[in-house]
């Protein structure tokens, strides 16, 4: 060290890992260089999201990680082995194990974006038989023998921008609902969206009554429903303080009275809510424990009804087989704290906060039902903001029961134009 510390400006010595915050200027370094270091950190995208701040605008971070699904690791664990080595690979100082797809996506969820990538390959003729064998399993034989084949990889990227720093990041909003919410006076402000929802918004309206707290607010917005639901509702705005209802005279569809809702709402925290969910205890908290980090965008639970990575069975014990009332038990003792990046939050329940909202708009409201959350997860990470699921938190979702009126042909003639708008064509 001090051999460095005579050729070099300014030498730190210590845990990278707990230096925080990091004792450096901000937007200082042109280059931020990973030379085999990330799998040896036991956080490593923790660490890269308090640097970011750190790299210049127009910086670059470089990264050098080798790769587990190197055909030598995929033969070893075939023997059923997985040995450990003073070097290489398997080096028994290793940490966290990647996939060159994993590095990517773990420098997006930190905040950077791969720019460029230089492989070192080591093939093997066991890449081909691998690559046989990954398409006798329905998979992509030719990304399976790209993948096998990288010993390690460079990865070249750059500094997503940051929301709060780049004025021009905000053109996006264009097109979209852009409202201010007036000043927070509750912790959090629950939305749930009616139409002819008299079958489930019983159990709904209860199961957040019996886990929000005193200080909580629940809005219900009906759009013009032919059934009980508006007696309903009123009813139930006359039993407890903690319920305001809006009803529309038409139905402005989903994003037009989620926005109402969320424009009449006090708190910090703002959650959507479909009318055929089910919540149950600490729900509220794990949500607000999410958006902790100001880099967070979103959080959402997981359910029974849901796509992607939201899905409960992909995080329940395998083998188990729990009811309905079990979940929310198991999920906690095998998951508590826990949570996981996602590219998408589904909108049937959405925790943000406030003054993600004020700066960045509400929902848009030229999206139906279905591309709405979609919009809003792809405007937040196109801001730079990340997206999570609170993996020990459950939310039942009856699955698009207000909305069992609507024939296919009319749901889907509805969701064409938003489809359309979203994706440019």
């Amino acid at each position: 060290m001090p051999r460095l510390s005579g050729r070099l400006s300014h030498v730190l010595v210590g845990d990278v890992e707990q230096m925080d915050p990091l004792p450096l200027p901000e937007r200082h370094f042109d280059c931020v260089i990973f030379g085999d270091t990330l799998e040896h950190l036991k956080e490593p995208e923790a660490l890269l999201r308090r640097l970011r701040r750190h790299v210049k605008r127009d910086g670059r971070l470089i990264a050098n990680i080798p790769n587990v699904a190197h055909w030598s690791v995929i033969v070893e664990l075939l023997q059923g082995r997985f040995p450990y080595a003073e070097a290489g690979l398997l080096d028994r100082t290793h940490l966290r194990f990647f996939t060159p797809e994993g590095v990517e996506e773990m420098l997006w969820e930190a905040g950077f974006q791969v720019i460029e990538v230089d492989p070192f390959t080591m093939p093997h003729p066991a890449c081909e038989v691998l690559a046989k064998a990954a398409e006798a399993l329905g998979l992509n034989r030719q990304k399976a023998l790209q993948a096998t084949a990288i010993y390690q990889q460079l990865f070249v990227a750059r500094p997503l921008p940051d929301p709060k720093e780049d004025p021009e990041k905000r053109a996006i909003l264009v097109g979209s609902y852009v409202g201010k919410l007036g000043p927070a006076s509750k912790r959090c402000s629950i939305v749930v969206v009616t139409y002819n929802s008299a079958e489930t918004i019983d159990a709904c309206v209860r199961s957040c009554l019996e886990t929000m707290g005193r200080e909580d607010e629940l809005i219900l917005v009906d759009n013009a429903s032919a059934d009980e639901t508006v007696a309903r509702l009123k009813a139930m705005e006359k039993g407890d303080y903690r319920i305001k209802v809006i009803v529309n005279e038409s139905n402005l569809g989903y994003s037009a009275g989620t926005n109402a809702g969320l424009l009449a709402s006090k708190g910090e925290i703002l959650i959507t809510l479909n009318p055929d969910t089910v919540v149950y205890p600490g729900w509220v908290e794990a949500m607000a424990k999410r958006l902790i980090d100001p880099t967070v965008g979103a959080a959402g639970p997981v359910s029974d009804c849901v796509g992607g990575q939201q899905f409960v069975e992909f995080h329940l014990p395998k083998g188990s087989r729990p009811t309905l009332d079990q979940i929310p038990g198991l999920l906690q003792e095998h998951h508590a704290g826990k949570s996981m990046a996602t590219k998408l939050l589904f909108g049937f329940c959405l925790a943000l906060r406030r003054e993600t909202m004020n700066e960045h708009g509400l929902l848009d409201e030229a999206m139906y039902l279905g591309a709405d959350d979609l919009e809003l997860s792809w405007r937040l990470r196109e801001l730079g903001y990340s997206l999570l699921i609170a993996l020990d938190t459950f939310v039942h979702h009856g699955g698009g029961k207000s909305f069992a009126s609507i024939t296919a042909k009319a749901k889907a003639d509805h969701v064409a134009p938003s489809v359309a708008a979203l994706i440019g064509s």
